[in-house]
């Protein structure tokens, strides 16, 4: 069905609006006004109930696709570090504060959101404006990195880092649509659940290594990150309007409709860690990583009602990461 599905429509209701209010459930032909006309018939209200969550996504074969073709690239780096690892043991190649040649890491942490982003549909039934509204909240959500580094001359090196995430964001979708019978008397319906977003970033890096005493080690990093972005968006609802004996017009959202977008987009990245060596090829230490880049959504509820795609909304990937975990000189 297109649009946000304010409902199916009815021989009895005008074409201009059939596509809005379900007129199985409403008794009406047109606006009128009170004098001499008669009153509605009453509707039962339908059953109530928290409404169905969002609609699992199809598999998500880009994405999947992306994350092989990176493991396969974090593997290869892996191979060829341990072979550089090897080799500078070999020739006796001083360290400089990278206590070898190459460095492999693996972290967990935290990266931290905030704010919301939203997009909203308007369109006029009964001579009035109904409006959409989602809304998504973003909070933050565990993140995974794994790391590789190689020298390349004296302190500094070149490195690559390939970071997920996924946070479950709440999510609300408010519909208003106007009276079918009277003028500025709208009813509003509201629904919450939550969408899946999932974020993959690959962070190719400069690396710079400097001892600090005879265990510890700072580093420093920066450059350009490619986000890939599987969001799970609300693109549709079930709407059940009520409209009772005494004129009253009510309206609840029984059923979410999903839909999912993946873009991807070039960003930046900067930060800085701190190691601890325990042992001649272990090490424990902590990282700090900003990450930035900003990518344009469709609007979904434009997009299912009237298939234009072209109205986007941005949102921002990336943001600050606190990751701490193990580092190792193979």
């Amino acid at each position: 069905m297109a649009g946000p599905d304010f409902a199916a429509g009815h021989p009895r209701v005008p074409a201009d609006v059939a596509d809005v209010v379900d007129a199985s459930r409403l008794d009406t032909t047109a606006r009128h006004s009170t004098e001499g006309q008669p009153e509605p018939t009453g509707v039962q209200r339908p059953a109530g109930g928290r409404p169905e969550r969002l609609a699992e996504p199809q598999p998500l074969r880009s994405l999947d696709t992306a994350m092989a073709r990176l493991g396969m690239v974090a593997w290869a780096l892996g191979v060829v570090s341990l072979a550089a690892g090897h080799q500078a043991r070999a020739e006796g190649e001083p360290a400089r504060g990278w206590d070898g040649r190459v460095f492999l890491s693996i972290d967990g942490g935290y990266r931290g959101a905030s704010g919301s982003f939203g997009y909203r549909d308007t369109q006029t039934v009964f001579q009035e404006e109904a409006s959409a509204q989602a809304t998504f909240v973003r909070r933050g959500a565990p993140a995974l990195e794994f790391a590789v580094g190689l020298r390349l001359w004296r302190n500094l090196g070149i490195g690559a880092a390939l970071s997920a995430l996924h946070e479950d964001q709440p999510t609300a979708l408010r519909i208003t649509v106007p009276h079918p019978v009277f003028f500025n008397r709208p009813a509003t319906g509201s629904a919450t659940d939550s969408s899946s977003h999932n974020e993959l970033a690959l962070h190719l890096q400069a690396v710079l290594i400097a001892p600090v005493g005879r265990r510890l080690r700072v580093g420093l990093f920066g450059g350009p990150s490619r986000f890939w972005l599987h969001q799970q968006m609300v693109a549709d609802a079930e709407l059940a309007p009520t409209l009772l004996s005494d004129s009253s017009f009510t309206l609840s959202l029984p059923k979410l409709r999903g839909d999912t977008a993946n873009p991807s987009a070039w960003g930046f990245h900067a930060g800085a860690d701190l190691t601890f060596r325990i042992s001649k090829r272990v090490g424990i230490g902590g990282l700090v990583r900003y990450s930035h880049a900003t990518t344009h959504l469709a609007n979904a509820l434009t997009a299912r009602r009237g298939g234009d795609a072209g109205t986007t909304v941005p949102m921002t990937l990336g943001g600050l990461q606190v990751t701490g975990g193990l580092k190792f000189w193979p």
